[in-house]
């Protein structure tokens, strides 16, 4: 390497390309100008499958962290180590190389599960995550499957306030938050000897039986609930006339 950079946390990958016609025999080391090293991949004799083809740590999982690296100079000789200790198979490394990359560090956020789903908390709305999934053998690291870039977004919630006059009850009584584009159902119940005048406010919404659903809440918005003196069994409109000092003839027809 004729280049020198101070590798940093993320700097390093390593592309090779070994053909093998069992893997789980190739054992790989990387020597750092410095004679620091770290091992690759380890000799797996469960892994029977062939040829040795990705970038460390990119698409290939490490044995140990390139992270060791950090804090070194580029420059200079690297060497990979490439061995096989078995003899009924052989493989040949058609090429290998070092790609070195100034890295700002991000937000890590992992996961642990034996089976999907696996979840993420407490990611930044906003911000850009790479996603990958390492698969293992056991204790051992088999795999890393890139998923691509996800960027997770605020959840956008509203309130609906309801308000019932005298008369009767609404449930729930208390502001409800909700997210964009649902709905809410309430329960209206009227008290003895009275009914429902109206359903008002900026909600929206229908009324099946007693409950009150409404419409799918795109803002903050009021349910308004009245309820009105039936003791005498008259309809509110009548009962509104009369409060206006209107007088009603309500004798049988003929």
């Amino acid at each position: 390497m004729d280049e020198e950079l101070t590798i940093s946390g993320g700097g390093l990958s390593v592309p090779v390309d070994i053909a093998h016609t069992y893997r789980g025999d190739v054992v790989l080391n990387l020597v750092s100008t410095l004679g620091s090293s770290i091992t690759l991949k380890t000799n797996l004799g469960s892994d029977s499958g062939a040829n040795v083809v990705g970038i460390y740590p990119d698409t290939l999982a490490p044995e140990e962290s390139l992270d060791q690296f950090s804090g070194e100079s580029s420059f200079g000789t690297w060497i990979l180590e490439v061995s096989d200790a078995y003899t009924d198979d052989t493989g040949i490394l058609n090429s290998w190389g070092l790609n070195f990359s100034i890295v700002t560090p991000g937000e890590t956020i992992t996961a642990s599960e034996g089976e999907s789903p696996i979840v993420l908390s407490n990611m930044t709305n906003g911000v850009t995550y790479t996603c990958q999934i390492t698969a293992y053998a056991g204790t051992d690291q088999s795999e890393v499957v890139e998923l691509g870039e996800v960027t997770p977004s605020s959840v956008i919630t509203y309130t609906v306030t309801p308000s019932a006059g005298e008369g009767g009850t609404i449930s729930p009584s208390s502001p409800q938050t909700v997210t964009d584009g649902a709905t809410v159902a309430f329960e209206l119940t009227a008290s003895s000897g009275y009914a429902l005048e109206s359903i008002g406010g900026t909600c929206g919404g229908a009324l099946s039986g007693s409950t009150f659903t409404t419409n799918a809440v795109t803002q903050d918005c009021l349910l308004l609930i009245k309820f009105y003196d039936n003791s005498q069994g008259l309809p509110p409109w009548l009962i509104f006339l009369m409060s206006q000092g209107a007088e009603a003839d309500i004798g049988d027809s003929q």
